[in-house]
């Protein structure tokens, strides 16, 4: 009888180590495979990820597959639409020739002419927009906001403010300098085709549009300073400068003129309506 017992132990004490051994085996896995959530997230979910080999199956649970999927439907999806999940802001400094930049899909070639447009800033074509600067050529200052719905309309600190629809084609929309296509700092403006709306601000067009090159309204230009001289630069920093605000809108929309005071709108607005 007493044998018997023993026997009987030593089976309930081996299984116990078995079901221990089996349960740390398992806790590894899963500590190898939930550790990081980020190589969770950007890896397919079958995918064997690096580490050391374990005796078993290779393959994720049910339950870290499903997570894994929900997390990248999150992050995927609203891309997909082409909405952003947060707001980003990008500054940089534009070399402008010839009074304009360009918004433009990349490598597509679409020809947009500038100087005399509706809305006194940018003309607008399928997957390209010329946007009108009162500096003939020089640097002016640029700040792009990347953001998911219309934001709060700000026209105190600005002298002109509009806001057209864009299409983009390609799905890789850019800002570029007019005779340089290369990388400004700023990443693609559109990363996925569809319609957009593009609001515009500017400042300090008047100040520098005496070098435009493409007619003064009148003889509207600024006196020049104490030197002669027109600067287009105080310490560094650029006069004009633009804010681009950028947002997925299918529906679109006409162009809307919120704030239309400088000079160099006017006499692009005056000069469209000739043409």
């Amino acid at each position: 009888m007493r044998d018997r017992q023993s026997r009987a132990a030593w089976r309930a004490c081996s299984h116990s180590g078995t079901v221990m051994i089996a349960a740390s085996v398992h806790a590894r896995r899963c500590w190898q495979r939930d550790s990081n959530p980020v190589r969770d997230l950007l890896q397919p979910a079958t995918t064997r990820l690096p580490g050391p080999t374990l005796n078993g199956p290779s393959e994720p649970s049910v339950c870290q597959r499903r997570r894994a999927s929900s997390h990248r439907r999150r992050l995927l999806s609203p891309a997909r639409n082409g909405v952003r999940p947060m707001a980003r802001r990008f500054q940089t400094q534009l070399f402008v020739e010839y009074g304009q930049y360009l918004i433009m899909d990349a490598g597509s070639g679409i020809e947009v002419y500038p100087h005399y447009t509706k809305n006194g800033i940018v003309n607008v074509v399928p997957g390209a927009a010329n946007v009108s600067t009162g500096l003939h050529t020089g640097r002016i200052l640029v700040d792009v906001e990347l953001v998911n719905s219309p934001p709060t309309l700000e026209t105190g600190p600005w002298t002109d403010v509009v806001e057209v629809t864009f299409e983009s084609i390609s799905g890789d929309t850019q800002l570029f300098e007019p005779m340089d296509m290369g990388p400004n700092g700023v990443p693609p403006l559109m990363e996925y085709p569809g319609t957009y709306r593009i609001r515009f601000h500017v400042r300090g067009r008047d100040a520098v549009g005496w070098d435009s090159g493409i007619g003064w309204p009148g003889d509207h230009a600024p006196p020049p300073d104490e030197n002669g001289t027109w600067p287009t630069e105080i310490d560094g920093v650029p006069i004009e400068q633009h804010l681009i605000q950028v947002w997925h809108s299918p529906e679109g929309g006409p162009d809307v003129l919120y704030k239309t005071t400088d000079l160099v709108g006017a006499y692009r607005r005056t000069r469209a309506e000739d043409h």
